[in-house]
């Protein structure tokens, strides 16, 4: 482990240290650090270190962090001597940030979901944004769901068995869940008539900081076969689903490398792009966007999947060609040559 809570030179006999800037303040959720922590371990395998820059009010994610093997440190505190290279991920930085961070590393890498491509980078991550839609003419780009940025864990080997009839749903909208898509989720759960009778249970999972907790946890306490999982191991709230609801985040893509069917709603802009891109390869159901959705609409959405295990079979088996599960591992073999060659990267994406 790279101990760098504290400021000067980190000692590592590591090639290039990068430091990850990235937004983690709990209005932020966790997608941002989630994804960044898939490059990080990734990194790792290529013989470079990781120090993580996170908010002044992030700090929470700093015992996570260190246990995954890497540093960690606020924004307000120095920077070690040796960090060479930068990833940017968040969309709230401003151009100073931007400016001190470009002087400081000779190597610029930015992930970007909806934002126009950023003149200063040296390499572009957009996994979310067709190569059509996007150019970098200082350097290179990276896009398609073949760069989705996914921890392992949420891979899965070979096919998921789909189950003729669905038993168990499994709601997540992320950690933070501000605008309470979870509500709107059991409202159009409670709707349907294998949810009635108690053929279909319901699993949720939200974050124990989550706005809407107390509200969700008195809620599902009423429903007959539901349960509320707190801060819970992801991975086995996958493990026991057949079926999902919920964003267009990083829990989209982690749901189709599980090869599990799903509906996806969209719950900021910066989704959009994602939850369409997956939709288009059948991984996924687009469900719309929370502002203009109602609990009526959301059911009539899921009711025809859910009653078509032929539909789930075809959906599963799309998730998984969609997302193989090694987007990480190509995207930082592409750092890694960005950091440690002037060259330009010219590679095709399955091939690395």
């Amino acid at each position: 482990m790279i101990d760098v809570r504290s400021a000067g030179t980190i000692r590592t006999p590591l090639s290039i240290v990068w430091a990850f800037r990235v937004a983690s303040s709990p209005r932020a959720g966790g997608g941002h650090v989630a994804r960044c922590l898939a490059l990080a371990g990734a990194l790792r395998s290529l013989a470079d270190g990781v120090l993580f820059v996170v908010d002044d009010d992030g700090a929470g994610w700093e015992r996570h962090i260190l246990q995954q093997g890497h540093g960690c440190i606020t924004a307000s505190s120095p920077v070690p001597d040796n960090v060479e290279a930068c990833l940017i991920d968040g969309y709230e930085f401003d151009a100073s940030t931007i400016r001190s961070w470009r002087a400081r590393a000779r190597v610029m890498t930015v992930i970007i979901d909806h934002q126009p491509s950023p003149e200063w980078a040296d390499l572009i991550i957009a996994p979310a944004i067709s190569e059509a839609k996007i150019r970098n003419p200082g350097g290179a780009v990276l896009t398609g769901l073949d760069y989705a940025l996914i921890d392992p864990r949420f891979v899965i080997s070979g096919t998921r068995e789909i189950q003729n009839n669905v038993q168990r749903i499994f709601i997540s909208f992320g950690k933070r869940d501000q605008r309470n898509a979870t509500g709107l989720a059991l409202d159009a759960l409670q709707m349907l008539p294998e949810v009635k009778s108690g053929a279909i249970s319901i699993m949720v999972a939200l974050g124990g900081s989550a706005p809407h907790v107390a509200a969700i946890k008195d809620r599902v306490a009423q429903i007959n076969g539901a349960t509320c999982e707190i801060d819970t191991d992801m991975a086995d709230c996958y493990a026991s689903a057949d079926f999902v609801i919920g964003g267009g985040g990083v829990g989209l893509l982690e749901r189709m490398a599980q090869g599990l069917p799903s509906v996806s709603v969209g719950l900021a802009e910066n989704q959009r792009p994602q939850i369409s891109l997956c939709s288009s390869t059948g991984g996924t159901l687009d469900a719309g966007d929370i502002g203009s959705l109602d609990s009526a609409g959301l059911a009539a959405t899921i009711l025809p999947l859910l009653r078509s295990h032929e539909r789930r079979m075809t959906m599963s088996e799309n998730a998984r060609r969609a997302i193989d599960g090694f987007g990480a591992q190509r995207c930082v073999r592409a750092m890694w040559k960005c950091a440690h060659s002037a060259k330009d990267i010219v590679s095709s994406p399955r091939s690395m």
